[in-house]
C-alpha cells in the first residue's frame, strides 16, 4: 500500500492558498466518494469534522488521548507538559496538580479457573486494570458457581437440562468509563461461557490524569539564571516573580493558563512553576508565599507539544511527510 498525502505545491505556509486555486469543484453527488481525515478533535478539528460530514463527505476524526472531549493533550502521557519536561531537561518527572473527573467502574466477572489468565489478559488489553503506573491490576478469589442450562442452551460445562456446579474465580478490576464497552466486548470474546456473569459498579470520586509535571534540575541554579534558560529554550520573553538569587532545584511545569495550580506545585516540593499566563493577584500571592512563578506565554509553553506530536507521527507513519506549522510572529496566538 502506498500513501499519497497529496501535499500541495510550494512552501508549507502557502500550501493552502495554492491548493484553493488548484482544486476542482466537487459535484454534490460525488462527495461520498471522498474520504477526509481530520487529525485532532478539539475546537478546530471537531468543528471541521462536523462541517465536512454535514456537507456529505466521509469523515474520520482521530484524537490522541483517551477521549475526544479534551481540546488538547496538556495532560496526556507524552503530551504538552512532558514535552516541556524534556526541553527543560528535568529529571525524575512526576504528575501533580489538578485533574479532571473521570468516570470509572469496578468490573466483577466470574470465570472458570482454566480461563482466568485469558480473561484477565483480554480485559487488560482493552484498558481495564490500570492503576497509576501499574497495568493488569486485579483481585481474584475462588468460589463455587451453579446454574441450570435450558434445553436451548449450549453450556461450556455440564449438559442442557441439568444442574451444574463449577469451581470458579471471582475477578475484580477497575475499568475506565469511556472504555467500558470495549472491555465488555473483549470479556465476552475471551470468556468460555455462552452467557458470562459480570457486573459494572460505578466508583465515585474517580480522578483522571493530573495535568502538571514536576521534576528536578541536574544541579541547582539561581531563579534569574533559570528564567534566562527558559527564555532561551522556549524562544520567549517571560515574566518572573520571586527572589532573583534564590536557588532553584525542583521545578513544576504546566503549559497554558494554569497559574491557579501554583499551590499544588508548592505542596509537591517545587520552588518555581513555569506556566503560560499569570494573573496579577496570583503573582502577588505566590511571591508573598516565597514561591516563584514564571509566565512564559501560552504559545511558548504549548507549541513544543505540537513538535512532540509531529515526531511521534513521523515515527508511527514514516511513509507520510509530517510538517509542523509555525505561524509568523503576531499571528495565530504567537506573540511578536
Amino acid at each position: 500500500m502506498q500513501l499519497d498525502s497529496r501535499v500541495p505545491t510550494g512552501p508549507i505556509e502557502k500550501a493552502w492558498d495554492n491548493y484553493k486555486f488548484e482544486m476542482k469543484l466537487v459535484n454534490p453527488a460525488n462527495k461520498r466518494k471522498y474520504n477526509i481525515i481530520v487529525v485532532g478533535s478539539g475546537l478546530a478539528g471537531g468543528s471541521a469534522a462536523a462541517t465536512m460530514a454535514e456537507l456529505g463527505y466521509n469523515v474520520k476524526c482521530f484524537c490522541f488521548q483517551d477521549s475526544p472531549r479534551r481540546a488538547h493533550s496538556i495532560a496526556a502521557q507524552g503530551g504538552i507538559n512532558d514535552a516541556l519536561v524534556e526541553l527543560l531537561q528535568l529529571k525524575n518527572a512526576k504528575p501533580f496538580g489538578m485533574s479532571s473527573q473521570a468516570d470509572s467502574y469496578r468490573l466483577t466477572v466470574y470465570v472458570p479457573s482454566d480461563a482466568l489468565d485469558a480473561v484477565l489478559d483480554a480485559c487488560s488489553a482493552a484498558g481495564a486494570g490500570v492503576i497509576g503506573n501499574y497495568r493488569r491490576c486485579a483481585f481474584y478469589s475462588s468460589g463455587t458457581g451453579t446454574f441450570e442450562a435450558s434445553s436451548q442452551a449450549t453450556p461450556h460445562l455440564g449438559n442442557a437440562g441439568e444442574r451444574t456446579t463449577v469451581e470458579e474465580m471471582r475477578v475484580e478490576m477497575v475499568c475506565p468509563g469511556q472504555l467500558s464497552s470495549d472491555v465488555i466486548k473483549a470479556l465476552r470474546a475471551a470468556h468460555p461461557y455462552e452467557e458470562p456473569a459480570f457486573d459494572l459498579v460505578p466508583i465515585s470520586g474517580g480522578k483522571g490524569q493530573q495535568l502538571g509535571r514536576i521534576g528536578e534540575l541536574t544541579e541547582p541554579v539561581s531563579l534569574s539564571d533559570f528564567a534566562a534558560s527558559v527564555d532561551a529554550t522556549l524562544g520567549t520573553h517571560s515574566l518572573t516573580w520571586g527572589w532573583a538569587d534564590k536557588p532553584v532545584a525542583r521545578v513544576a511545569v504546566e503549559g497554558g493558563a494554569a497559574d491557579s495550580d501554583w499551590q499544588a506545585a508548592k505542596a509537591a516540593g517545587a520552588y518555581v512553576m513555569v506556566t503560560g499566563e499569570v494573573k496579577q493577584h496570583i503573582a502577588l500571592e505566590a511571591a508573598e508565599s516565597n514561591f516563584a512563578i514564571i509566565a512564559a506565554g501560552h504559545y511558548a509553553t504549548e507549541h513544543p507539544g505540537c513538535e512532540a506530536l509531529r515526531q511521534r507521527m513521523a515515527q508511527e507513519v514514516p511513509d507520510v511527510g509530517w510538517f509542523l506549522f509555525e505561524p509568523p510572529p503576531g499571528m495565530s496566538g504567537r506573540p511578536l
